[in-house]
């Protein structure tokens, strides 16, 4: 196993998309939206008890349509917003190097730099399409929650991707 990788980076718009589709219902924000809309369902349903007729019947409306408007504007929006940062921002997407090292992790960009050593990885998650690796950086003095994201097809074949693996299980400390 080698004691280091450099893995260049370049993600296109589905790329991009994909990531983004995937951490969409495990960002906050996104949880306590639908369970705003739940509850607004539900304040709903409690007011049409408090109409003149007294009588509670049951809508299923309350429910499905805040959360399918949320869900077609996500649909509509996300792409929309994916592309503009993709066109607008290359510099976060594309010409980015990782070198992992028995130190920790160097993320060398166009405009940016930054490196973690290995104390500061905090998880690591493996998808279809990608390592997922979360750690605390300092950013203007500023501790932060990351996410850095290694594409696997970066690696030449698959021997190369699970030794990366392997070295990365061996080093961060979970």
């Amino acid at each position: 196993m080698k004691d280091t990788y450099t893995i260049a980076q370049n993600f296109s718009y589905g790329d991009y998309l994909n990531f983004s589709l995937y951490q969409l219902p495990r960002l906050r924000i996104m949880r306590r939206l639908i369970i705003y809309f739940i509850a607004l369902g539900i304040l709903g349903q409690l007011t049409s008890f408090l109409g003149p007729d007294h009588k509670f019947t049951f809508n299923w409306e309350f429910f499905i349509i805040p959360i399918a408007s949320l869900s077609a504007f996500f649909l509509l929006f996300y792409p929309l917003a994916a592309l503009y940062v993709i066109h607008f921002r290359p510099h976060l997407f594309r010409g980015i190097t990782y070198r992992f090292t028995h130190w920790g992790m160097e993320r060398i960009g166009t405009t940016t730099e930054a490196t973690v050593p290995w104390r500061d990885f905090r998880n690591l998650k493996e998808t279809k399409s990608f390592y997922l690796i979360f750690v605390r950086e300092t950013i203007k003095e500023n501790v932060v929650n990351n996410i850095h994201v290694i594409q696997k097809r970066m690696f030449a074949n698959i021997q190369d991707a699970q030794e990366f693996e392997l070295f990365l299980d061996q080093n961060v400390p979970l």
